[in-house]
């Protein structure tokens, strides 16, 4: 088989993934695993569900490779495009971030405002004002230093050097996930090997071809991803098996229809952007509006849930589709190289 990336159907289970981790990162940023702590005993009292962004990392590896390879563009296009994607919707729930942090009796210094702003806070180590935004600046500018310093060979890359990049993308993640911390995001290596393993997987996954009837192995990698989440903190040896299964879980799913392909998880996948940031603003604001730390029992929790899901809707309806239409009609046709499926219809309209 012709190792170049092939780029000729949508991974819609991939959509499905991102969605499903993106209301994982939710309800354990609005406490609702409260009843999964009750039925382990505790046991998953201090889960790391931060882990959702590392898989989150992998995928924008993947489908970025896949992007790059079917329109292949210089470095500042490549810059404006990738900006152009990610960066309004970071600069709107930072705005509002900032502005409920303040109403909170929290303002932020105004160095870390501008710094969040111009969304280069975690390329410093600074902190994010909207806790969810600090994988931004990672998925902004580490594709666009690889387009610059790599250019073409991202596309002709051999098989050996994928198998190594795969390699090194796992060492340099758990780097960065076994130092996490609370308060302490180690965001560089873990964007980094995430970011790495992703495009490894990409070339491999054009190597190898898997028949596509593996839905139920996706189900079984997806279930023991989310099992190491909830249990990593009991062992450091729990951690050990995360990366082996989330890179099994992203090879499945791209040649599965399982699930993740379903109406549901779909819509999940449209609005995983848009929930991911605006989830902790939302938050903010019953915090602000209640008077008190958010202890809401489960319906209230669920219901604030509901809240959120209904405000990225209207995220990606009024600030995410115009931009993805005006990047669609802006982009222009390589003549030796198929197309990606329009935005509209592809799995790299949230990420590419």
């Amino acid at each position: 088989m012709d190792d170049s990336v092939r780029t000729s159907h949508h991974i819609s289970d991939l959509d499905g993934l991102r969605g499903l981790l993106a209301l994982l990162v939710v309800v354990f940023h609005y406490g609702l695993t409260t009843m999964l702590n009750y039925i382990t005993g505790g046991l998953t009292q201090r889960g790391e569900w931060g882990l959702c962004v590392d898989v989150f990392f992998i995928i924008s590896g993947f489908v970025l490779i896949r992007s790059y390879h079917d329109r292949p563009l210089d470095s500042t296009t490549y810059f404006l495009r990738r900006t152009a994607r990610l960066y309004p919707l970071m600069l709107l729930t930072t705005v509002l971030a900032t502005a409920l942090a303040s109403l909170n009796g929290s303002p932020q210094p105004v160095s870390l405002v501008l710094a969040n702003l111009l969304s280069v806070q975690s390329l410093f180590g600074l902190a994010s004002i909207n806790w969810p935004s600090w994988s931004v600046p990672f998925e902004i500018f580490i594709p666009v230093a690889a387009v610059v310093f790599f250019g073409q060979r991202l596309i002709s890359m051999k098989i050996i050097h994928a198998y190594v990049i795969l390699a090194l993308g796992v060492a340099v993640g758990m780097i960065g996930i076994v130092q996490m911390t609370p308060g302490e995001m180690h965001g560089f290596p873990r964007a980094v090997g995430g970011l790495a393993i992703g495009a490894a997987l990409c070339k491999l996954r054009a190597r190898y071809s898997a028949p596509p009837a593996n839905a139920p192995f996706t189900f079984v990698a997806l279930a023991g991803m989310v099992s190491v989440m909830a249990f990593a903190d009991q062992s450091w040896l729990i951690l050990a098996i995360f990366y082996p299964l989330a890179i099994a879980t992203v090879w499945m799913a791209c040649g599965a229809t399982s699930v993740l392909s379903s109406a549901p998880a779909q819509f999940l996948g449209r609005i995983s952007y848009p929930i991911y940031l605006i989830h902790i603003p939302v938050l903010d604001a019953a915090l602000l509006v209640s008077g008190s730390a958010f202890r809401g029992g489960f319906l209230t929790k669920l219901a604030l849930c509901c809240v959120c899901v209904g405000v990225a809707i209207v995220l990606e309806r009024i600030v995410e589709q115009p931009i993805l239409v005006r990047l669609r009609r802006s982009r222009r046709q390589p003549a030796d190289a198929p197309l990606f499926p329009s935005p509209e219809k592809s799995g790299d309209r949230y990420l590419s």
